[in-house]
């Protein structure tokens, strides 16, 4: 079998991290990258480039070049805090339209969402969220609502229906995990269907 696609599993001597094991220099990236984007050193379109490139990456090289001109103090980024919510909360809105959400615009601990005959797209995949409760409230009116999220998330769901509809992935995760975080999904519909589906990223 080729090798091609194997990710290189360790720095080069060359590198600035010699040595240093694939997954953990990944991990290490993606916690500078989220704490450049929470301090503003990152804009919207620079963070969700990096990202990309980031699950991209074959080897610790590639992962190297997407901080390296970034201002983080690195041999202390592990010992830094968890990162929190990025805002407390937020507002999503569609009417006679529709809209997705993704990534980390959804890393708020309340989100209040309105659909009015719209079709609107949560997904949850590409987003790390902070230990404890992210809150959603659906408010929906003829309309249709999927919410996509990672097999590893736990999920509560207690909609109000009237006429409407919530179906719920068998392979949806209930079970809490101390420490780990949970969607608490809330809220009422009215003529509408909610569906809340598990799907790896790339699926």
């Amino acid at each position: 079998m080729s090798d091609q696609n194997v990710p290189e599993r360790s720095g080069g001597p060359a590198g600035r991290f010699p040595g240093l094991h694939f997954v953990k220099m990944n991990e290490l990236t993606e916690v500078i990258l989220k704490e450049c984007y929470t301090q503003d050193i990152l804009n919207d379109a620079e963070y969700e480039d990096r990202v990309s490139r980031m699950h991209r990456a074959r080897s610790v090289a590639d992962l190297e070049a997407l901080i390296e001109d970034l201002p983080v103090n690195l041999p202390d980024c592990k010992k830094r805090p968890p990162l929190l919510h990025h805002r407390r909360t937020q507002n999503i809105s569609v009417f006679l339209g529709e809209k997705k959400a993704a990534g980390e615009r959804l890393n708020c601990k309340y989100t209040d969402i309105v659909a009015v005959m719209g079709d609107l797209t949560l997904d949850f995949r590409d987003v790390t969220l902070p230990p404890g409760v992210t809150t959603i409230k659906l408010t929906g009116v003829m309309s249709d609502m999927k919410i996509i999220v990672p097999p590893e998330l736990t999920v509560e769901s207690d909609i109000a229906q009237i006429m409407a509809t919530v179906k719920e992935d068998r392979f949806l995760k209930t079970r809490q995990d101390p420490g780990k975080p949970v969607l608490k999904i809330l809220g009422f519909i009215l003529m509408s269907e909610v569906k809340i589906k598990v799907k790896e990223l790339f699926e």
